[in-house]
């Protein structure tokens, strides 16, 4: 049986911008992906998925050696991930400005509920692209046992 990695959170670093004539701090950078760090993956797409307020978006799954990196930029989600093989159900709360980047390996169900009354809107960095001729790299699945009403509330 092929071994399925569990989802986990990346800390990123973040680096003060500032004003080049009054040295001011006038914002910072959220490093996502930086080569010259020595961190290597292939990048197979970028996109934003959009949530709206209160719903559920999936659950779904990618079979193969598709990762996910999923990083908050507008708004508030809770991403309710599932390691298939140990059935086994994490929680990741991630919200815009943060500094997490939530990895998930391949064979790891997921699903989206943006929180707060509002939509939310996630970037995505999968290391393979979508292709929408191709239905094999996805899967629907259920969570039986899990209340997603908790978070739509």
């Amino acid at each position: 049986a092929r071994r399925v990695g569990n989802t986990y959170i990346q800390h990123l670093w973040t680096v003060d911008t500032r004003n080049p004539e009054t040295k001011d701090i006038n914002g910072y950078l959220i490093n996502l992906v930086n080569p010259n760090l020595g961190e290597e993956f292939e990048i197979g797409q970028v996109y934003i998925t959009f949530c709206t307020a209160q719903s559920v978006k999936g659950p779904h799954m990618h079979y193969g050696n598709k990762t996910d990196r999923f990083y908050c930029i507008g708004g508030r989600v809770v991403v309710i991930c599932r390691n298939e093989q140990a059935q086994e159900i994490k929680e990741y709360i991630l919200h815009a400005y943060d500094t997490q980047l939530l990895i998930i390996p391949p064979y790891n169900s997921h699903a989206f509920i943006a929180l707060d009354n509002q939509a939310a809107a996630i970037l995505s960095i999968p290391t393979e692209g979508y292709n929408p001729k191709e239905t094999y790299n996805q899967i629907e699945t259920q969570y039986k046992d899990y209340d997603f009403k908790k978070w739509t509330k």
